[in-house]
């Protein structure tokens, strides 16, 4: 017992589409400790990358047996083994990988583990678009974000979490500029999903839709129309204004399917590099949009995540509930 108390507890990852992010947890309830991020498109496979990160650790931190457990927060369907990645290069294989490391290895959906991150925000790691003017004890909650996909889970009052990929429902237009814009994607995608226009290619899909409703066929990269949307350049800032009413009423009808009235939570990287350009006021119109549950819509408390590890922490909460205790 008292060599497994001196192992290291856990690594923890966070993979998206486009960067993986790790971290180490010395125990059970301790701050992640060297965390540490890395672009996908560097390594052949996902076992290549822990390596490189194990391989950064001081032997004090890992000692000979490594951690107890690995955890992987994964963009799919973590219930399967191999686990394919959505909107990432590689497969997940992890009876191979807990061979290979001697350890126990979990995988859960990243959102899901965004979900289970949302019992331990702080104060200071949240932005309230509209705070809670009650208790949300015994009601459900759910998180949303675009980053290279989209992503969506909820929270349940006993801290059960729901696994989702809402992101990939229809999109379903609310003007007569959204229906133009279905209508030229149509040219493009066979279907148009949420996530084809809320993530990072999404926006840059929105950019081009409306080229198109012009006449003519840009394109431009997210990081693209971001930086132009903030020199003053009309179309870029049209793209993140139509982003952010389809992003509002998007995240309105998911909040009535999960009933989300403890709180609807924001998260992934796109949010945050979009920063002001963000027009909360259009998010909450569009958000509370919805005729005669305009006034449920309204209750419902919403909130920017601010965290700077939202996977971590969850891929963190998810071991700690699930590893198992030797002895």
């Amino acid at each position: 017992m008292s060599e497994q108390q001196n192992r290291l507890f856990a690594i923890v990852a966070d993979v998206g589409g486009t960067h993986i992010r790790f971290g180490a947890l010395p125990r059970p309830g301790a701050q992640i400790q060297c965390i540490e991020t890395f672009d996908c498109a560097d390594f052949a496979q996902l076992e290549t990358a822990i390596d490189h990160y194990l391989a950064l650790l001081s032997p004090q931190q890992t000692t000979n047996d490594g951690p107890q457990v690995i955890c992987l927060a994964l963009p799919g369907d973590a219930q399967t083994d191999p686990i394919q990645l959505v909107n990432a290069p590689w497969n997940a294989h992890i009876e191979r990988l807990a061979k290979h490391h001697r350890c126990q290895v979990l995988a859960v959906n990243d959102f899901s583990a965004q979900a289970h991150a949302i019992a331990t925000f702080t104060d200071s790691e949240l932005q309230w678009l509209r705070p809670p003017t009650g208790s949300v004890a015994g009601l459900n909650r759910a998180i949303f974000g675009p980053g290279t996909g989209l992503g969506v889970a909820a929270l349940l009052p006993g801290g059960q979490v729901v696994e989702s990929e809402g992101g990939h429902i229809s999109f379903a237009p609310q003007t007569e500029q959204q229906q133009q814009l279905l209508e030229v994607l149509w040219q493009l995608y066979p279907r148009i999903s949420a996530e084809r226009l809320i993530s990072g290619p999404g926006l840059a899909n929105i950019y081009r839709g409306l080229s198109l409703m012009d006449g003519q066929d840009r394109q431009l990269k997210p990081e693209q129309i971001t930086t132009q949307a903030l020199t003053g350049d009309s179309r870029c800032r049209a793209a993140i204004e139509l982003f952010t009413q389809i992003f509002g009423s998007l995240c309105g009808d998911l909040a009535l399917t999960l009933g989300a009235k403890g709180g609807v939570y924001l998260s992934g990287g796109l949010l945050s590099g979009l920063g002001e350009l963000f027009d909360s006021n259009s998010f909450l119109e569009n958000f509370d949009n919805k005729g005669r549950y305009r006034e449920y819509c309204q209750q419902m408390p919403i909130a920017r995540v601010l965290s700077p590890q939202p996977g971590l922490v969850g891929a963190a909460r998810y071991a700690e509930l699930n590893v198992r205790h030797a002895g």
